[in-house]
């Protein structure tokens, strides 16, 4: 196999470890949730799923690439 392809296949998994770790993070965060107390969700989790989807994005990417060029 390609090592461009190994290496995309790599981000992708990577991407949607972040994401499941991002959305666990999410749950405990909401479970503790008191709502007399304004808190948001905390920054992390934020970047969390950003970069996540940004990982997948790229990744799935460098798998399709040379089938559409």
């Amino acid at each position: 196999m390609d090592p461009k392809k190994v290496l995309s296949l790599i981000i992708l998994v990577i991407g949607l470890f972040m994401i499941l770790v991002a959305r666990q993070e999410y749950l405990v965060f909401s479970s503790e949730y008191n709502p007399l107390f304004n808190v948001s969700p905390d920054s992390e989790i934020k970047w969390l799923f950003i970069i996540g989807i940004a990982a997948i994005v790229g990744g799935f990417t460098g798998l399709i690439r040379e089938r559409i060029i």
